[in-house]
């Protein structure tokens, strides 16, 4: 499991820097909601992109272990999420959740739907 933790680190530092460049860039050309779109998308790129970088070195020989790495991270993710958002960012845990909302066009919940199905794409590539 600690592997699995391990290799979770660098994903807040990729979000963070993706969040950056949503505000940044996206945003003044964008606008807000569309800029929260193509963030979504450029993240799971990204991750998804680092996923294949370390994949190799990821211990994923069975469905148990990617079953047990996706929790870890699903759950490492959405920590940090709401522990950042709240206390860092000083956002309400009401505001946090609005990002989930599909029916006013947010996409941050194919976030950690993504980062739970990537170990078992990651071990799938892998075989």
């Amino acid at each position: 499991m600690n592997s699995y933790i391990l290799f979770w680190l660098p994903m807040p530092v990729i979000g963070v820097l993706n969040g950056a460049l949503r505000e940044l860039v996206f945003k003044k050309y964008l606008g807000e909601l569309p800029a929260h779109q193509v963030s979504t998308l450029t993240l799971i790129a990204l991750i998804f992109v680092y996923g294949l970088l370390i994949k190799r070195f990821l211990p994923l020989t069975n469905t148990s272990e990617a079953l047990m790495c996706s929790f870890v991270w699903v759950a490492l993710t959405l920590f940090f999420e709401f522990g950042f958002g709240h206390w860092f960012a000083k956002k309400t845990f009401g505001e946090l959740l609005l990002d989930y909302n599909l029916l006013i066009g947010r996409l941050w919940v194919f976030v950690p739907v993504f980062v739970a199905v990537l170990p078992f794409i990651l071990r799938k590539i892998g075989q």
